[in-house]
């Protein structure tokens, strides 16, 4: 991923945490983004779309797949997750 489409996710991923009163500080895992970057939304558009259009129908039928594969311990987790 370029570093104008991160830059451009985290600008965007701080609004949205703006409106929950949160910041991305808070949360000491993720970067913060870089000030001064011209950032090209095509990009950034090009890269969301991507990632929205995944086979769900094939994602799903791998899932029920997997799941059954999980030993106990690891079902307990999913239930619990899931």
């Amino acid at each position: 991923m370029s570093d104008s489409i991160e830059n451009e996710a985290l600008d965007q991923l701080e609004n949205y945490l703006h409106l929950n009163e949160k910041l991305l500080k808070d949360f000491s895992n993720i970067p913060l983004p870089l000030a001064n970057i011209d950032y090209n939304t095509q990009d950034l558009d090009r890269l969301i779309h991507k990632e929205r259009s995944y086979n769900t129908i094939q994602l799903k039928c791998e899932l029920d797949q997997n799941v059954l594969l999980l030993n106990e311990d690891q079902c307990v987790i999913y239930d619990t997750v899931i």
